[in-house]
């Protein structure tokens, strides 16, 4: 390693130890900010780019529940839904009947009035499990 003279054309003591000292110019200094600002362009990127991947991660997974929410299954069309609700309002309307004691005419009136009600049930049920306002002009059944 050589030791370099200052303008005196003299060798410092620190040079001659070997131990050179680092003067910055003005190009050093711009090159030093330059790789600063760079590296916090870089660590604000990835932690930027970290966020925006969670974000969509957990928007996806909130579009795939919506989507599965409002699939026909789950819905008024759903046939397996009706079929739960209707059976079930019926078996609970057939175990109140006692059939030993009734003659055909108040079994008739029995029969209309069950189905009166089931009717009113299972819309009273369906419009609890949506519980939403009905839309002016919607196509609604119930």
């Amino acid at each position: 390693m050589q030791a370099k003279e200052n303008q005196d054309g003299e060798i410092s003591e620190w040079e001659k130890m070997g131990v050179s000292l680092i003067t910055m110019d003005e190009g050093h200094s711009m090159k030093l900010f330059t790789l600063i600002l760079s590296l916090i362009i870089i660590i604000a990127s990835v932690i930027l780019c970290q966020q925006i991947i969670s974000n969509s991660i957990s928007n996806q997974k909130n579009k795939t529940d919506y989507a599965e929410l409002n699939h026909v299954k789950y819905g008024l069309l759903s046939v397996d839904e009706w079929k739960r609700q209707i059976t079930a309002i019926l078996t609970a309307e057939i175990n109140k009947l006692d059939l030993s004691r009734t003659n055909e005419r108040d079994l008739r009136k029995h029969v209309e009035v069950l189905l009166n009600t089931l009717m009113i049930k299972s819309t009273r049920k369906s419009e609890k499990r949506i519980q939403a306002p009905r839309r002016v002009g919607s196509n609604n059944p119930l």
